[in-house]
């Protein structure tokens, strides 16, 4: 499914994480800046093509939408350009989806059902999908708050 890695110590393959797609070369060895950086000069069309590929089990045109901000008779005469680059705010997007799935994985114990999760109307946000939190940055650290207060058992 995902396109896998030899981990230096143990020396067997492990999927990529999601964030790895986008935050070249390893994102826990990257600063907030150079986070920022990256986001600012836009990721690769490809690089979020190959994320995409490797996580969306559910509907890849719906997450698409959702990174491009465009809807889908839009998106798609679009897709034909494919420029090489995404805007800073198509790319904060991308990194905003891409963290949701790495945490919500973490929480649910697997891809498939995060990405469930990610579609699905959710209670805590008043029925919104969290697929569309994740559209700006207040949407994205409220459904970061919700994730972990899961992973702490903490249901307010």
């Amino acid at each position: 499914m995902s396109t896998p890695r030899r981990t230096r110590d143990q020396g067997f393959i492990t999927p990529l994480r999601p964030t790895a797609y986008l935050l070249h070369p390893d994102p826990d060895e990257l600063s907030p800046a150079q986070v920022f950086h990256q986001v600012a000069h836009g990721f690769a069309f490809t690089d979020v093509q190959n994320l995409l590929s490797a996580t969306t089990q559910c509907d890849e045109q719906q997450v698409w939408r959702r990174i491009l901000g465009q809807p889908q008779s839009r998106q798609r005469s679009r897709r034909r350009l494919r420029p090489a680059r995404l805007t800073p705010q198509q790319s904060a997007i991308a990194l905003h989806y891409a963290c949701a799935v790495e945490l919500a994985s973490e929480v649910f114990g697997s891809l498939a059902l995060a990405e469930v999760w990610l579609v699905r109307p959710c209670f805590y946000f008043g029925g919104e999908l969290p697929l569309d939190m994740l559209s700006n940055a207040v949407g994205f650290q409220a459904l970061k708050v919700y994730l972990q207060q899961l992973a702490y058992g903490v249901y307010a």
